[in-house]
């Protein structure tokens, strides 16, 4: 029991210290989680990690970005402290999340690598968080590829018009010609003549 008290003082000191960073000023927590995905969608770690901590800091008992800066940092910084703070900070505030029980697999493997830096994460686990990453990036991928078609048909779509407001005014002056100026115009464009009949003996 001292131990896992132990345990808990030292997560809770590294938190404090790293709660020292500047956060980003004006952003809601959610407006700071949406940041910190897209960000762990680029790869852009660090900045996720910053992004999750703004979000905690407005709103410290808002559930969701403990969990995910507990991924963060057992995977891509080894603060196993740091992350075993925030997986029992978000099982203490949801304790009934889908993700619960993921996040006490994930707490259990932080104590162990704690007690032991040699001990291994789940490698189950640790493959349903890659793929997630995976996921993540794609989705991130697929964004910017609808993004540049949307401009490509904006173009188009800009390009077209033009196009038929020439039209409308070439037909508006063709309209607006005195009748014989339209005949020999329309005789000019060779609409309305009829063919000549070729005569033989």
């Amino acid at each position: 029991m001292g131990g896992m008290k132990n345990l808990w003082l030292v997560a809770v000191c590294a938190v404090l210290v790293a709660g020292c960073e500047k956060p980003v000023v004006g952003l809601t927590s959610q407006e700071s989680v949406y940041l910190a995905s897209e960000a762990t969608a680029k790869g852009l770690y660090d900045e996720a990690i910053r992004h999750y901590r703004d979000a905690i800091r407005q709103d410290p008992d808002y559930a969701l970005p403990h969990f995910e800066l507990g991924l963060l940092l057992q995977e891509f910084r080894r603060d196993y402290a740091g992350a075993y703070y925030h997986y029992r900070t978000f099982i203490e505030l949801d304790p009934k999340s889908e993700k619960a029980d993921w996040a006490r697999t994930r707490l259990n493997a932080s104590e162990r690598l704690l007690r032991n830096r040699e001990a291994p994460v789940n490698p189950e686990v640790t493959a349903r968080f890659e793929e997630m990453n995976r996921l993540l990036k794609e989705r991130a991928q697929r964004i910017e590829q609808l993004e540049e078609q949307a401009a490509i048909l904006g173009r188009d779509r800009e390009k077209l018009t033009k196009d038929l407001e020439r039209l409308n005014q070439r037909f508006q002056q063709l309209i607006d010609l005195p009748e014989p100026a339209k005949a020999e115009r329309l005789e000019d464009t060779g609409v309305g003549q009829r063919p000549t009949e070729e005569t033989g003996e």
